[in-house]
């Protein structure tokens, strides 16, 4: 054996698969494994946040190497592919992390001989025609057939796997996403600065929902029932940029003066403070209409937050209803609503005394360092029959 991992991410976004990338080369560096990590280049991503770059160069000062290649964003990347081969040639296992950097993981594998586990951080959307998209489907599912272990954030996402896919169940295993909950375990100290200079006042509650702005989110589900709720001193903060050449961020806004809440919603777009935003938060709420596993909300929990959010990837393992806050159905707005006004209704000691609850549930369930990146490590060595 090499002890070496190819991890492949074609967007190194700072958003969710790419935290959970870090944190699994994190672990395997910490196991005495050497990573290789393969990220889209910034000609294909024009921009890449400041979190995005901060993840990176982290792990290169652990030992980790970072290389960019162009193609990820391509149909099909012969030249990527190549490139991808000759540094599969160094390891024992590819490792994919995004949906569309798979394929080449997949065909590098195939090529240079090594296994290819993929972590599904998502429920499956293809763009096209109704035609193209179950091509795409079905081209991916015959490709994702030949990994050797997919490891699905839910269950919602192993039934996606199995039943759309076809992969069989004895490729499959289920991992949640796990967060570092001290990264959120602040402090707000006295008075909401940061609010203030958003405008808020301190006798104003503050509702945060944070997600790239994209229909996957829900943000309009979320306005359109936060128009209805009954909880008049309630601010909603909208955390999260727009996905590239999307007009979703322009329709929400819309939405807003159309539902008349141009002064009780917030969109704050990018923000590299979320975790002080959630600190000086009252309550958390998630909309999301698919997810494989969010990140946004263990986040919240971890900051102590009393949350509202989507069924749509099944419970949070251990989370009570009106202990640690309130599931909705997916989609459903007079649900949301109803939660709204239960998370609005709450006093100060009952939030606190939430918070306090969804914090411990975070931390012994999802703590990434010692729960979920260990389980992943042996997930892998196990695929691989390696011994320690």
């Amino acid at each position: 054996m090499k002890n070496v991992i190819l991890m492949t991410l074609a967007l190194p976004d700072g958003t969710g698969a790419h935290w959970m990338c870090h944190y699994y080369a994190s672990a395997f560096l910490r196991a005495g494994f050497r990573v290789i990590l393969v990220v889209g280049t910034l000609v294909e991503r024009v921009e890449l946040p400041r979190a995005g770059q901060a993840l990176l160069h982290e792990l290169e000062q652990r030992g980790a190497t970072v290389r960019f290649l162009e193609g990820y964003q391509k149909l099909f990347s012969w030249g990527l592919i190549r490139k991808l081969k000759a540094l599969a040639r160094q390891a024992d296992v590819i490792v994919a992390f995004n949906q569309r950097d798979r394929k080449y993981a997949i065909w590098a594998g195939l090529l240079a001989g090594v296994p290819v586990i993929i972590s599904v951080q998502n429920q499956h959307r293809f763009r096209g025609t109704p035609f193209v998209r179950r091509a795409k489907a079905f081209l991916y599912g015959v490709l994702v057939r030949r990994a050797r272990l997919l490891v699905c954030t839910s269950e919602v996402v192993r039934e996606e796997v199995t039943g759309s896919f076809g992969v069989t169940e004895r490729r499959i295993a289920v991992l949640p996403n796990g967060i570092r909950p001290d990264r959120f375990e602040i402090s707000p100290g006295p008075g909401r600065p940061l609010w203030a200079k958003l405008g808020i006042r301190s006798d104003e509650r503050v509702a945060v929902n944070v997600g790239r702005l994209d229909p996957q989110k829900g943000q309009d589900i979320l306005l359109e029932a936060f128009a209805g709720a009954d909880c008049p001193d309630m601010r909603l903060c909208l955390v999260g940029g727009a996905t590239e050449g999307s007009a979703y961020a322009r329709q929400l806004s819309e939405k807003i003066a159309r539902l008349g809440l141009g002064d009780r919603v917030l969109m704050v777009g990018w923000r590299d403070d979320t975790p002080q935003l959630l600190a000086e938060a009252d309550v958390y709420v998630h909309a999301a209409r698919w997810e494989g596993w969010s990140l946004a909300v263990l986040e919240a929990m971890a900051a102590g937050l009393p949350i509202v959010y989507t069924d749509c990837s099944g419970r949070v393992a251990g989370f009570q209803e009106g202990i640690h806050g309130w599931t909705v159905r997916t989609g459903d707005v007079d649900d949301l609503r109803a939660a709204l006004e239960r998370l609005a209704g709450l006093s100060a000691e009952q939030r606190i005394c939430m918070g306090q609850e969804a914090r411990a549930l975070v931390h012994e369930h999802y703590d990434v360092d010692r729960v979920i990146a260990p389980k992943f490590v042996e997930l892998v060595k196990s695929a691989l029959r390696i011994d320690g």
